[in-house]
């Protein structure tokens, strides 16, 4: 468990690279941040800390981040959502309409973009869907 009091970060992407990158972006920052390959893994790490976002990417090899966060319900639905998608088929304005997610970031993106969009999402209160 973890002893500090930053918010808790998990990233979720089959692309082991692009978690490296994360890992890397995040080394030193205000949040402490998880990473995974896995939704099986994710939902593991969620029974484990206090997560309070969730990064996703949208193809996972067992599905997609959208399936996955249909499928957080009860004591997970409250936590904030990002999907991370490299496909511009992706339409965030109808998802985030919907309450999927708070939030939809096309990949590739700067790290100037994700600290907005997770500093964003952590100074709002979820809506449930």
């Amino acid at each position: 468990m973890l002893n500090d009091q930053k918010p808790v970060l998990l990233f979720i992407d089959d692309e082991q690279f692009l978690l490296n990158a994360y890992q890397r972006m995040f080394r030193q920052s205000q949040w402490r941040c998880l990473f995974c390959t896995t939704t099986l893994e994710a939902r593991q790490l969620l029974e484990l800390y206090p997560v309070r976002l969730i990064l996703c990417d949208y193809y996972l090899t067992e599905g997609t981040g959208l399936e996955f966060y249909r499928s957080l319900t009860g004591k997970f639905s409250g936590v904030k959502r990002i999907l991370l998608s490299g496909s511009n088929e992706v339409l965030g304005k109808e998802l985030t309409s919907a309450g999927l997610v708070d939030a939809v970031l096309h990949k590739p993106c700067t790290k100037a973009e994700l600290i907005n969009q997770i500093d964003s999402c952590l100074s709002t209160k979820r809506q449930q869907a």
